[in-house]
């Protein structure tokens, strides 16, 4: 579906970078999705066969390496994702048996049916068509298998935080700061880098440093204004000692480059606010695997330090 490509661009793009994970980066919060999916898994059988919707660069295979490598079990595992991945070595997942198909919608994806033991998602699943993902499970999924998926909650702490960056990212923007420092380093190259002898260039330069000021004050009341200070940081960086060497034109250069990686994120973060699930898309969601033969066996919350990072469903093929 066209809306699916044109998401995948902005992933392809994060996913480029070689990243592990684009949610959970804190090592407490690694571990306890390690601990998650250890207890999901101590029934499965060596040598099952797994499919991974939305595996992005690996994240969960590395996590299900390092289960088997601690039982002396070995899995079949397959991944899919929509977007183009750029995962570490095949060998960085021993003792798994991998296959990455990126650029591979699951509504679209063309698998054995019956041809897996267990279908897995971490924060893959919600970003899919729903209905047409949760037939393909249902047609992918072996008699007695199941389906354990880690979804993304509109009332966890992962969906707050994407809430709070987007209102980071309007107040950024309304700022104009980045086309104000554009302008100016316009300006500059214009006069061979001479700022003080100009006038104009001096106006300019004191209204990115009263804009830069508005946006540090309004940091100072957040309490995690992250994106905020960091893209002052790299607005004022555009004119620091550091980088007094380079033209003008250089800098602009790399001005516009940071640009589109914010328009990527941002995108990125409009995709996750979308696609964190409510009550009732959830309670949808049940029906409409239980109507395909998948009976929910546990639906929770998935919480740890006494904050939600989403819901824990999980199916048994009937």
């Amino acid at each position: 579906m066209a809306e699916a490509s044109e998401g995948a661009l902005s992933w392809s793009n994060f996913w480029q970078s070689e990243v592990a994970t684009a949610f959970v980066t804190d090592e407490a919060q690694q571990r306890a999705l390690r601990n998650f999916w250890a207890s999901t898994s101590r029934n499965w059988n060596s040598g099952d066969r797994i499919l991974d919707l939305g595996c992005g660069n690996g994240a969960l295979a590395t996590s299900l390496a390092g289960i088997a490598n601690d039982t002396g079990r070995t899995f079949r595992y397959t991944g899919l994702d929509r977007a183009e991945v750029s995962p570490p070595s095949r060998s960085d997942f021993n003792p798994l048996d991998v296959v990455l198909l990126d650029n591979t919608a699951a509504e679209f994806a063309r698998l054995p049916a019956a041809g897996f033991e267990r279908v897995v998602s971490q924060y893959g699943f919600e970003y899919c068509d729903r209905k047409a993902v949760s037939v393909n499970i249902g047609t992918w999924l072996a008699p007695q298998g199941s389906a354990s998926l880690l979804v993304h909650s509109r009332d966890s702490h992962l969906s707050e935080e994407v809430r709070y960056t987007l209102e980071q990212f309007r107040m950024a923007e309304e700022s104009a700061l980045l086309v104000l420092v554009a302008r100016l380093l316009l300006r500059l190259d214009q006069l061979g880098g001479a700022e003080s002898a100009d006038p104009q260039a001096r106006a300019m330069r004191e209204l990115v440093n009263s804009t830069c000021q508005e946006l540090t004050d309004k940091a100072k009341h957040m309490p995690n204004p992250y994106f905020l200070r960091n893209f002052v940081s790299v607005c004022l960086g555009s004119f620091s000692s550091a980088r007094s060497h380079m033209p003008p034109a250089v800098r602009l250069e790399n001005l516009t480059k940071f640009s589109k990686q914010l328009l990527f994120q941002k995108d990125r973060l409009e995709q996750q606010r979308l696609a964190a699930l409510s009550e009732g898309q959830i309670d949808e969601s049940i029906a409409c695997l239980d109507g395909l033969g998948l009976s929910c066996q546990r639906r929770e919350a998935f919480a740890f330090d006494d904050q939600r990072f989403g819901i824990a469903l999980e199916f048994r093929k009937r």
